[in-house]
């Protein structure tokens, strides 16, 4: 974290509508809004990359108090999301791949070898499973029309828990 980041007021005032602002960095699609008290700015890179950064700031100074990763269009966090207080000092450090040792870029293998790609892939989130008491990535894919079409990966090994479709009811 740079110490002396602070949030682009001019910016967001400058390009806000309807709850938001969207600028362009480079390459990059910024998207700056204001939640309860402090500023938030996420950073889109280019696809392919599908790693996208959130940066949160005090609203009164404008400095930073929190930062992450997540996984674009799933807003899966990932790595490490640090927190600080307004001095800029670290007050709390969240690592949230803790239970998740294999990472993103492996586990898209993993789905692949199991004929899901990452494309197919709807709905993404992790979860710990109570019974067995290990940590999945749970997948909801894209299927026909009246089709739920889901998938468990274990989170350690990578392996296929379950895929099951089931038929659903559309009235």
């Amino acid at each position: 974290m740079d110490r002396n980041d602070r949030f682009d007021v001019f910016t967001y005032e400058r390009y806000y509508a309807h709850g938001v602002c969207i600028v362009k960095e480079g390459d990059n699609t910024v998207y700056m809004s204001e939640s309860n008290d402090e500023y938030v700015k996420q950073v889109y890179p280019p696809d392919p990359d599908m790693v996208a950064t959130q940066t949160t700031y005090f609203a009164d100074t404008l400095t930073v108090s929190g930062e992450g990763c997540f996984l674009k269009g799933w807003n899966v966090e990932i790595g490490v999301w640090r927190s600080y207080d307004q001095n800029g000092d670290l007050i709390r450090e969240v690592n949230k791949d803790e239970h998740y040792p294999i990472p993103w870029i492996e586990m898209i293998t993993h789905f692949r070898v199991n004929d899901i790609n990452v494309r197919q892939i709807r709905l993404l989130r992790r979860t710990l499973d109570q019974d067995s008491g290990r940590y999945l990535w749970a997948l909801t894919l894209k299927a026909p029309y009246g089709t739920l079409d889901m998938a468990l990966f274990d989170a350690a090994t990578g392996e296929l828990v379950s895929r099951k479709q089931t038929q659903i009811i559309v009235s």
